[in-house]
């Protein structure tokens, strides 16, 4: 990974976008859990979903959570 960071300039610029936006998104979802009521989660929650449906994937979406909900 670290060879194909250092020789793939594009790849290893994509790839650090991707892990700062996921990190901020995990910020984001922490500071969420500590502030915020329940009424106010479920309403960021609900954006989120709208926003994965938009782009096509909220059926992935509902899987994965479906799936999750099966392993308990």
């Amino acid at each position: 990974m670290l060879r194909v960071l250092h020789s793939e300039h594009e790849f290893s610029d994509r790839f650090i976008s991707y892990m700062l936006a996921r990190n901020i998104r995990v910020e984001e979802d922490l500071i969420d859990q500590l502030f915020n009521s329940s009424e106010k989660r479920l309403a960021r929650t609900l954006l989120l979903l709208a926003r994965f449906a938009r782009r096509g994937s909220l059926k992935r979406c509902f899987l994965k959570y479906r799936k999750r909900c099966w392993r308990r």
